[in-house]
């Protein structure tokens, strides 16, 4: 991913958000709005709504799995020359220390615990955990403005990645 500098990048990085959060209540409207999700409970402040998905992200060009359409383009921008397939996404009300688990890449586990639902700083945060057969578990704290889409990225092969993409409300 390339970093932006200059007078100009602040709009962008902005704009990428907007994006982020847009694409993001396409693929999963319940993520902001209550009335929608079982598990939503708006009494309770100490919770939050977390998103995550588990996407492939494959190596050379083809096609985009249709559920992953409306954020093909922030993905293209992510990561270019590679197609998306979308493994696994869950909407979940979640208490702090409290975690849910995605199905992701073959012989893995990814889990995703609410740290804190504000921190000091006014930020989400969240651990993700991805433990794959034979290899040494990754482990990284996310720490993130509510209603902010967050990727995180790990290779699964030389032509295989995996994006993890984490929100909260």
């Amino acid at each position: 991913m390339t970093i932006m500098t200059g007078p100009h990048s602040n709009h962008r990085r902005i704009a990428l958000k907007a994006l982020a959060m847009t694409s993001l209540l396409m693929v999963y409207p319940s993520m902001f709005v209550y009335g929608q999700n079982p598990n939503a409970n708006p009494s309770s402040e100490d919770s939050r709504q977390v998103t995550v998905m588990a996407i492939r992200a494959i190596k050379g060009t083809g096609p985009i799995d249709p559920k992953l359409a409306t954020v093909a383009k922030q993905l293209a921008q992510i990561m270019p020359d590679h197609r998306f397939e979308l493994i696994d996404g869950k909407t979940k009300r979640l208490d702090p220390k409290q975690a849910m688990v995605v199905k992701s890449v073959e012989n893995s586990v990814l889990t995703v615990e609410l740290k804190s639902p504000s921190n000091d700083e006014g930020k989400v945060e969240m651990l993700i955990r991805l433990t794959m057969d034979g290899g040494e578990p990754f482990e990284s704290v996310v720490k993130t403005p509510a209603n902010q889409l967050f990727f995180l990225d790990r290779k699964i092969n030389d032509s295989n990645r995996l994006l993890i993409a984490v929100g909260a409300r």
